[in-house]
């Protein structure tokens, strides 16, 4: 088989084999339970608090972070330009220097995370918007976040 042959197949694989999600499995929304006092935040504050700071909103106590596992890298690196990994990186790290943080849960289920989440009022997380809207939970609210909700274009976590 000649080179140029070869690479034509690569490429018929690639673009066959594998396909794009589309854009609301891509999209990923920032969520909370109903109950919880959170409704809207900065970028910031959803930086700050993805990184185990605390914020006024939240009465200055950390919120458990709860990370849906097939979104990770999307979410870190519209969030932080990070992957996953680096950001368990930067867990460990603030965990084995003694600061008094709350270590995310790792979800591979969407629908455990829905359900832990929908019992812990200082909780957030994020999942796809699809998982989202599939579950239909009343429990579980989406977050505003810089005025703008997930369904709309400026949505910071938009594909």
């Amino acid at each position: 088989m000649s080179k140029p042959t070869a690479i034509l197949i690569f490429i018929g694989w690639l673009t066959c084999g594998l396909s794009m999600p589309s854009s609301s499995d891509a999209q990923i929304v920032v969520v909370v339970s109903a109950e919880s006092t959170v409704d809207s935040l900065s970028f910031k504050e959803v930086q700050k608090i993805f990184k185990g700071q605390p914020i006024k909103k939240t009465g200055e106590t950390p919120c458990q972070v709860l990370e849906f596992a097939p979104s990770s890298d999307a979410f870190y690196n519209k969030l932080y330009r990070l992957d996953a990994y680096t950001m368990g990186k930067h867990w460990l790290r603030m965990i084995f220097s003694g600061e008094r943080v709350v270590p995310p849960k790792n979800f591979s289920n969407p629908k455990k995370l829905l359900k832990f989440l929908s019992t812990r009022e200082q909780a957030i997380g994020f999942i796809t918007a699809t998982h989202y809207l599939e579950m239909k939970d009343e429990s579980i609210r989406t977050v505003v976040i810089d005025g703008t909700r997930f369904n709309q274009a400026q949505y910071p976590f938009q594909e």
